[in-house]
């Protein structure tokens, strides 16, 4: 067994093994002459850029001819690629086969509390598992009807057989149809965002459209928006830039239901530390949406324990973010953290125009302890349509 893998590891980097060495010989040879130097990092940069990126490929599968009823249930959950951890470099060269169990968990979720429309973040169709994920979850839930939108997509250097795929996913039990990718980097400001996330990936807001259907047969569109909003910024304004994307495509396309790991807090809760020393205390995201609603007279409606716009009321709901689970205890039962109402950064959002034919309203929301899929814990609301 140690051979085969030493061969392994031997077959999969001799290439770039082989270029390290070459580059070594190079630079003690001309290390004294920094415009061969120079060149040659650039080379080696554009290689590296070349050899790394892997055009995304986004999956849709959807069923003419199904549409949702005057009450449905939705949830958000960020899948953490049914790891419960982070992506360890070595699952790029040695893949796990199909075992996350964070998916199966989600899958049972899904069946047991009888979801008719599934978001997901960080969510994997890649070689690092072996497997399609969101398919896997369309094929064994009733949410046969789903969109897959690489956030990022890229292969180790020279490596065209070891990548990576990640990004969001709507599952639905109604047809998904007008499916479109917003793109955050777009339009940003930022140079870093500017210019690095179109190499990195393909970050932004997932879209698509279920019908509802009247009691006399008619048919009216509720938008399905998911998303994930930076966790590390590459410069203070990326997810306040994010977050202006959002709300004004959800404002132009109501009624939405944005759905999502914003990464920030409601903003009450903005000067609690957060785990690993970070704070909120100069975050304005959640200032930009309300400013865009009052600019297109929309509301955004959360649960009230939220508080979203407060600040002077801190959150009165359990957290959305536990923090790691270790693969064993994956799918087992968790417990309900509520003495880090902060850790709230899972979302699940209303925005309505006055003008809409239907309006989409909360009866219940809840985050989902049943089971640990993953860092995060699913939230589930029960929404009610009023003609």
């Amino acid at each position: 067994m140690l051979v085969y893998k030493a061969c392994e590891i031997f077959v999969k980097t001799y290439k770039l093994g082989l270029i390290i060495f070459l580059l070594m010989g190079f630079l003690r040879k001309h290390w004294k002459k920094p415009v061969k130097v120079a060149a040659l990092g650039i080379a080696l940069v554009s290689g590296l850029v070349y050899s790394m990126h892997r055009s995304p490929v986004n999956y849709t599968r959807s069923d003419k001819g199904s549409y949702i009823g005057s009450n449905f249930r939705v949830m958000t959950a960020n899948a953490a690629r049914g790891e419960g951890d982070i992506l360890y470099v070595q699952d790029l060269i040695f893949p796990n086969n199909k075992g996350t169990k964070g998916i199966s968990a989600l899958e049972n979720m899904i069946k047991e509390q009888a979801i008719d429309v599934a978001c997901f973040q960080e969510i994997e169709a890649a070689y690092t598992h072996r497997e399609n994920q969101p398919k896997e979850i369309a094929d064994n839930t009733p949410l046969r009807n789903y969109v897959f939108g690489q956030n990022f997509s890229f292969q180790l250097p020279f490596m065209p057989d070891s990548w990576f795929a990640d990004g969001n996913a709507i599952h639905s039990k109604a047809s998904l149809y007008d499916v479109e990718k917003v793109l955050f980097y777009k339009g940003n400001p930022s140079a870093l965002v500017r210019w690095v996330k179109p190499i990195a990936g393909l970050k932004g807001v997932l879209h698509a459209k279920i019908d509802y259907e009247r009691n006399d047969g008619r048919l009216f569109p509720v938008n399905i928006l998911c998303t994930h909003l930076s966790a590390v910024q590459l410069d203070s304004y990326e997810r306040e830039f994010e977050m202006g994307v959002l709300f004004e495509h959800a404002a132009r396309n109501t009624p939405a239901i944005v759905l999502g790991d914003l990464n920030t807090v409601p903003i009450g809760a903005r000067y609690a530390l957060y785990p690993g020393g970070t704070d909120y205390s100069h975050e304005v995201s959640w200032y930009i949406a309300k400013d865009i609603a009052k600019v297109y007279g929309v509301d955004v409606i959360s649960d009230p324990r939220l508080h979203l716009f407060e600040e002077d009321a801190f959150p009165e709901f359990p957290a959305t973010f536990p923090g790691k689970v270790s693969k064993d205890k994956l799918g087992l039962p968790g417990k309900p953290d509520w003495s880090v109402s902060q850790k709230v950064i899972d979302y699940i959002l209303i925005v309505s125009h006055p003008d809409d034919s239907i309006k989409l309203r909360f009866k219940d929301m809840h985050v989902d302890y049943s089971r640990r899929c993953s860092d995060h814990a699913p939230v589930i609301a029960d929404i009610e349509v009023v003609e």
